[in-house]
């Protein structure tokens, strides 16, 4: 028996590959410390996004007018790279198994984008910093398939 190709399967990838991107953003114990961006069709490997400074609020006594915060912006530069992973599935792998392993599968693979997510987001900890005005901030991106990740999500 021939192994399996993306026309005999074809119908399969989409499912395996939802599976995976659930399973991924489920997963992933970094994800809540992270803001998402999403990328439009054709917006390139390089994604410009704003930072923006802390800012403090103040106790005001009632019928005192609060002053207007000036708001500037800084912009950083990310760039996008893909992370990927592979396996063959054969027609009798598919058909023998006892369980589902299209969702076996994709649950497999969401584990490993996850685990991929947060070992490159924790390898980024020590470069993060801030300075005692708050005007300095580090930045990190991760890509997933659809949308890039960047953190810490306080100062971006």
């Amino acid at each position: 028996m021939a192994g399996s190709t993306t026309t005999t399967l074809n119908d399969l990838l989409p499912e395996i590959i939802q599976e995976a991107m659930f399973v991924a953003s489920e997963r992933s114990i970094m994800r809540g410390l992270v803001k998402n961006y999403t990328l439009s069709a054709g917006s390139g490997v390089h994604v410009n996004v704003p930072i923006y400074p802390v800012q403090t609020a103040a106790a005001v006594t009632e019928g005192n007018e609060v002053t207007n915060t000036a708001v500037s912006t800084n912009t950083a530069q990310l760039t996008v790279s893909p992370v990927a992973i592979r396996t063959l599935l054969t027609d009798l792998a598919r058909t023998s198994a006892a369980s589902n392993v299209v969702a076996d599968l994709g649950r497999l693979f969401g584990e490993a984008v996850a685990r991929k997510m947060d070992t490159d987001l924790t390898a980024l900890f020590a470069g993060f910093n801030q300075s005692t005005t708050g005007t300095t901030k580090s930045k990190c991106c991760f890509n997933r398939r659809h949308g890039l990740r960047i953190a810490p999500r306080n100062c971006i």
